[in-house]
């Protein structure tokens, strides 16, 4: 439960408040309805700036989506040229083999 002295800072908190609440209400201008013309060049500037982020973003994305297209079509090639070096490798194992055996095979004869 406060004690009265701790209620009476309360109060004289609470006074003290308000009179500052009050003193800073009178020193500001009445509202006002008009924009001044540093105001329209900053919402200006603001709405510029917003719109470069936007274009620029925009770029970057299409820019993404191309640079993805094109290593997908890489990646294609790459795995039909390892299937044909697979394929090359096997038919020149195969020659030399069959090199192999005829050389061995001319070698018995003599």
């Amino acid at each position: 439960m406060p004690d009265g002295n701790s209620e009476q800072v309360r109060i004289v908190a609470e006074q003290v408040a308000d009179t500052a609440i009050t003193r800073f209400a009178a020193s500001q201008p009445a509202t006002r309805n008009k924009l001044t013309l540093t105001e329209i060049g900053v919402i200006i500037s603001l709405l510029t700036s917003a719109s470069l982020a936007v274009f620029t973003l925009g770029v970057l994305y299409g820019q993404v989506q191309t640079n993805t297209s094109r290593v997908t079509k890489v990646e294609d090639k790459v795995d039909r040229m390892t299937s044909d070096l697979a394929e090359i490798k096997a038919n020149v194992e195969f020659l030399a083999e069959l090199a192999r055996e005829q050389r061995e095979g001319k070698g018995h004869g003599q």
